[in-house]
Parts: structure tokens; sequence; C-alpha cells
């Protein structure tokens, strides 16, 4: 049987004063992941609350910053954008980058969301995280999602996703919930129909959902 933590804090300071961003962003996943404590396992929770400060004092050259990207997404096809690093240090500051860093640490599994994992999916699909990346050609490349039945989402969530299906005939179409679709289809379905919101409405929109491969 594993010992008790008693001696370890449930909270962590941590200086990022003159620091780089991973140095930074690797110890603070290591605390809220719970892997300083004896007890440590990978399936449950037994992280701490961790407080950055000085994170504006990060130390990150201009050259760095422009090589950071992460994703946002609109809501509508087609609507996901590529930010660089220097814009959200610009208008969010550098601890958001620090945020986002951090995530990016963080195991892929229940503790992430629908949402970011099918927006960092379509924009591999897309291919703009290559240099030649071009709206009007495919540049994209294969992608896998695992553990799929482990995504964070709760039943409400569920209750407000949609989609339709239409069966051809007049009134033949189905608004159907992610509840339903969940129980039927699991969540690797719902991974899908979001992936497929997020890219471009056009012709070169099918030809990337084939090669897109989701598992539990």
């Amino acid at each position: 049987m594993k010992k008790a933590d008693k001696k370890i804090a449930d909270t962590k300071t941590i200086d990022a004063s003159g620091r780089t961003l991973g140095r930074v962003a690797s110890e603070v996943a290591m605390f809220l992941m719970g892997k300083n404590r004896p007890s440590f396992e990978r399936n449950k929770y037994s992280g701490m609350k961790v407080t950055v400060v000085n994170a504006s004092k990060l130390r990150i050259t201009p050259k760095k910053l422009a090589e950071i990207y992460h994703t946002r997404y609109s809501g509508i096809p087609g609507g996901l954008r590529i930010i660089s690093g220097t814009e959200t240090a610009s208008k969010l500051g550098l601890k958001e980058l620090l945020k986002l860093a951090t995530y990016q640490m963080l195991p892929g599994n229940k503790l992430r969301t629908l949402g970011r994992v099918a927006s960092e999916v379509a924009m591999f699909l897309m291919g703009k995280n290559r240099p030649s990346f071009e709206r009007n050609k495919y540049s994209g490349m294969k992608v896998t999602v695992v553990n799929a039945s482990s995504l964070r989402i709760t039943p409400k969530k569920l209750a407000e996703i949609y989609h339709t299906r239409y069966s051809g005939i007049p009134g033949g179409l189905r608004v159907i919930s992610g509840t339903e679709t969940s129980e039927k289809l699991g969540l690797k379905e719902l991974i899908k129909l979001a992936t497929y919101q997020m890219l471009p409405g056009n012709k070169l929109r099918r030809e990337m959902m084939k090669n897109l491969k989701v598992q539990d």
C-alpha cells in the first residue's frame, strides 16, 4: 500500500524569472499531475494547485516567439485560426503562453475536452502546421486519435451538442443529440463530427476526413 503524502504541500509556487518557457511549463505540469508524490497514479488525479510568479520575466527570444503557435476555432466551418506566439504574447502576455505550453505537456486523456482535440486534429488534417500551407491545395497529413473514450465531457455538454441527418425524403431531416450519438456510436464519432465542422466547407473536406482514424 502506498503511503499518504502527509509531508507534501497542497500548493506550489514557481518563480519564472530568467527561466525558459519549456522549463517552467514542464515543472508546472509535473506538479499539476502530482508526479512529485509517492502515491502518483496515471489514472487518478493526485496533483496540487500551482501558482507561477514573474511570468512576464520569462527568458524567450523574438525568434522563438515566432516559432510557437496554437489554434483557435470560431465555431463556423473553416473558422480554425493558427495564432503565433508573438501575437499571443503581445495581446495576452507571456502568462498565456505559459498556460498553453503547460496544457500541451499534460496527458491527452479524460482531462482534455472534445473541442481541444478536434481543433488540433483539424489543424493537422488541413496542413496548417506546414510552411507550405495553401487554402486551395491539400497539404495535410494522416491523423490517428487514441483513447477517444476517455474524453472529458459532461452529460450536460453532451445534451447541448447536436448534428443533423437527412434521409433524402421530404421531412426526413433529423436532429440528433450528442447523448444519442455517444450511446450508439461512442465518443469517437463525436470527435469525427466536431472535426468535420472545423474543416473548410469545400471539396477538400471529404478528402481530409479520409485521413482521420479515431480509436477508443
